[in-house]
């Protein structure tokens, strides 16, 4: 098939779970015998970078950046902002350019934030349309509300959420199919609508055999720039952290991703370092640790776990940030939703090597059995022809 993946941010480099989600979308398609032609956005947030993405691909630079202005006037109309930012006058252009260009026979938007340009697509060719959704878009900003004791901050999040709900429904009753990273966000889909949907987990190509690392370390790797990671990792060190100290008094947290608020800072006293931005999140995983995924709202698949199991790390994540994967409590993973559970499970894996291994060893063994590219696309072209 002739596919036409549009994507909100540049799939490379791989600086957050969902520039590596498209990018292994796209390898993986392509590893079925398809052609995949991309246009991405890039933005101030997610430049792009010259030579980093190959193939038949294109760039849209679009301006994505608060302006209070459109963001008051959007409150008045009652459309979604964060929707309105990446609709852009040169997108719809390139996307022209390409279908004038060349037949497709399926075209893939990449997200919520691509599907402003579903009436253009259809205006200019006969293939099909689907929605990658990574998440239920909505239900993060609702989780995020529900966090929130400020009234006006909380009213202006419900608002989000409302208006990005309605844009949603409205979408995907457009498309002509839904594919999911998870089976619960598979679920609310087809509990809206009677488009065809499926679930696609993030795939990986696993490589190599299980190899032990060291486990003295303990360590959050993820794009800062994102809510539910900002909120998580400051729930794990003002609330979790703490009682890991007081069960080991030299355990280490390492903070590491792009974009790292001002306010989360490095703490001697707790052993709380922040180093931000890596240059190789395959060095830094490769050098070993206890990966944490302290997410508290949101939907859809957390890439960055997939990605330490696959690296035989142990991981220790809430029941929202392990969603979608398979986790199981104290066999291939540890699953805790309070502070305390989650500094004892921390603290059981820096106190006995052995466990840190074993949910290592188990977790490694999982992400191969069961999120391998060549496993999961093998059913996809089926679900794209239908």
């Amino acid at each position: 098939m002739r596919i036409l993946q549009i994507c909100p941010k540049p799939p490379n480099p791989p600086i957050d779970g969902g520039c590596i989600a498209m990018d292994a979308f796209k390898k993986g398609l392509e590893s079925e015998g398809n052609k995949v032609t991309t246009i991405a956005m890039s933005t101030a947030k997610h430049p792009n970078i010259e030579g980093a993405n190959q193939g038949d691909y294109s760039n849209v630079e679009i301006d994505t950046q608060l302006n209070h202005i459109n963001a008051l006037l959007n409150l008045i109309t009652n459309k979604s902002y964060n929707i309105e930012r990446f609709r852009s006058q040169a997108v719809k252009n390139e996307i022209a350019r390409v279908l004038n260009t060349e037949s497709f026979d399926v075209v893939i938007l990449e997200s919520i934030y691509s599907c402003s340009y579903i009436d253009s697509i259809r205006s200019l060719s006969q293939a099909k349309i689907h929605l990658r959704a990574h998440n239920i878009e909505h239900e993060i900003w609702s989780k995020l509300a529900d966090n929130i004791s400020n009234p006006i901050k909380k009213w202006y999040l419900q608002k989000l959420r409302n208006q990005l709900r309605n844009f949603e429904i409205e979408v995907i009753g457009k498309v002509d199919g839904i594919i999911t990273l998870t089976q619960d966000d598979s679920l609310w889909f087809k509990s809206m609508c009677k488009t065809p949907t499926t679930t696609v987990p993030f795939g990986i190509n696993v490589s190599g055999e299980f190899e032990k690392k060291p486990y003295n370390r303990v360590f959050h790797f993820g794009s800062m720039d994102w809510k539910p990671n900002i909120e998580g990792v400051n729930w794990l060190v003002k609330e979790g952290w703490p009682k890991v100290r007081e069960k080991t008094n030299e355990a280490k947290l390492i903070l590491a991703g792009r974009n790292m608020p001002s306010d989360i800072i490095s703490n001697i006293e707790l052993g709380i370092e922040v180093v931000g931005e890596v240059s190789c999140s395959d060095e830094f995983l490769n050098s070993g640790g206890i990966a944490t995924i302290p997410i508290l709202s949101g939907s859809g698949m957390r890439v960055k776990a997939i990605e330490a199991m696959s690296k035989g790390l142990p991981v220790v994540g809430t029941k929202l940030g392990l969603t979608g994967i398979g986790a199981v409590n104290n066999e291939n993973s540890m699953i805790a939703d309070s502070p305390n559970d989650f500094a004892n499970a921390i603290h059981q894996l820096l106190d006995s090597e052995e466990k840190a291994y074993e949910i290592a060893q188990s977790g490694f063994h999982h992400i191969e059995k069961n999120f391998a590219n060549n496993i999961i696309f093998s059913e996809l072209n089926n679900f794209l022809n239908h």
